[in-house]
């Protein structure tokens, strides 16, 4: 299945307003510093501030691979560290 469009890099004013809203440039899971930035939409052109939501690159590829059908079996104290 492929996906709704073409990914574009996020512009600086959206991370900016961002890091704003959330409070800090981290995922909003773990805290993992310099997160990718997941389209909840799941549409890569579609980059406004409400669509987005900093998450560690790991979690943000098993979210896609899920949201597409293609998820490994894999359980969350794998991915995550202790809390």
């Amino acid at each position: 299945m492929p996906m709704k469009g073409k990914r574009k890099a996020i512009p600086e004013n959206t991370k900016r307003e961002l890091a704003k809203f959330y409070g800090s440039w981290r995922c909003i899971v773990d805290e993992t510093e310099h997160p990718e930035y997941h389209h909840l939409d799941e549409n890569p052109e579609n980059s406004v501030t409400h669509n987005l939501v900093p998450i560690n690159g790991t979690l943000n590829s098993l979210i896609v691979k899920f949201v597409w059908g293609q998820a490994p079996e894999a359980r969350v104290s794998e991915i995550l560290p202790e809390v």
